[in-house]
């Protein structure tokens, strides 16, 4: 699944496919401008895929400057910085209709491109038989002779069968949202003969030229496979030491500061004994120890050269005792 502007929810397109022994193909169909930081809505569609495993750090590092350096209503990339991604790490297609065709110099895009990316550029075949996507045809096989630039069929699907059509109106007309541009696409996942003969009624593409950019999608299948860690990512001060070692540092800080409390262990309360192994507990089933050693030290820190804890909190952190006597909040719950 390729989404506009951001690659989100791919957590749960990699569960899916782990799921029913699929391979992950990442990417996302960009927001593109040819300058950054111009105040102009008009954007083209670009797809960007992971060829190669690592190209998920890239595509996912692109969109994110998106959204910092370049958002104006959408996420745009600027086309300078997709000529800067490592050409054998990506899969680039022009998309569909909202490509870059509707830009005057949308030859002097698609060149730039091929330069940089060569076999790894694709313009982008779909069979719909309208006005806007006949002429977008003509122009690709015209720049497919002239230039040699590779074509690619694109499903474009927004539904698996006709029949959900139903469902995906209403979940648009529930979100307020209204594609115009739609009118007359097939927006299902076809068949093999299904693609042949709706180009056939297109009337534009050869058999031979469909053939041809029907077997470039099985390039696809040659990307690297993605592996997710779902491993829990926190900055430690203690790498070398073991899971069950940070759990015994944590135990032992808070150990030390409820001395410091209290004066001595055996005259904790036990209300507060019960809360801090209660709490112990959920930190240890969640290996979440170097948060709370990290905090602390960071805190410690900050009150040794004049900071100080408000007398306020909300949330998380008045609603766990270590998290009071480990200093992160004043507040005793």
């Amino acid at each position: 699944c390729v989404q506009h502007g951001n690659p989100f929810g791919y957590f749960e397109y990699y569960d899916l496919c782990k799921q029913n022994n699929l391979k992950f193909l990442f990417g996302v169909e960009t927001y593109f401008t040819e300058l950054d930081n111009k105040e102009d809505k008009q954007n083209s569609h670009l797809c960007i895929l992971a060829k190669k495993a690592k190209a998920f750090q890239s595509i996912n590092a692109l969109t994110s400057r998106a959204n910092k350096e370049n958002f104006y209503y959408k996420p745009r990339v600027a086309l300078d910085w997709i000529l800067e991604l490592d050409e054998d790490e990506v899969i680039i297609t022009s998309a569909c209709v909202g490509g870059f065709w509707k830009r005057e110099n949308y030859e002097e895009v698609a060149l730039k491109l091929h330069k940089k990316f060569k076999n790894n550029f694709y313009l982008e075949l779909q069979y719909h038989a309208t006005p806007s996507q006949i002429d977008i045809n003509s122009k690709i096989m015209s720049m497919h002779e002239k230039y040699g630039i590779n074509i690619i069929v694109g499903c474009d699907s927004h539904m698996i069968s006709e029949s959900q059509k139903v469902d995906r109106d209403a979940f648009l007309y529930a979100k307020g949202i209204n594609y115009e541009d739609e009118e007359g696409w097939y927006l299902d996942y076809p068949s093999y003969d299904e693609i042949i003969e709706r180009f056939k009624t297109q009337g534009i593409v050869s058999f031979e030229k469909v053939e041809e950019a029907l077997r470039n999608t099985l390039n696809l299948k040659e990307v690297e496979d993605i592996y997710i860690s779902k491993d829990i990512k926190l900055p430690s001060i203690y790498k070398d030491k073991t899971q069950e070692e940070k759990n015994n540092i944590l135990f032992n800080i808070i150990k030390d500061e409820l001395i410091n409390k209290f004066g001595d262990m055996k005259d904790v309360p036990r209300k507060y004994q019960e809360a801090v192994l209660s709490e112990l507990k959920v930190v240890k089933e969640t290996n979440m120890a170097d948060y709370f050693i990290l905090n602390y030290h960071i805190i410690k820190r900050g009150k040794e050269l004049g900071g100080y804890m408000t007398t306020t909190g909300r949330g998380s952190a008045p609603s766990w005792y270590i998290n009071s006597i480990l200093g992160f909040s004043t507040i005793d719950r």
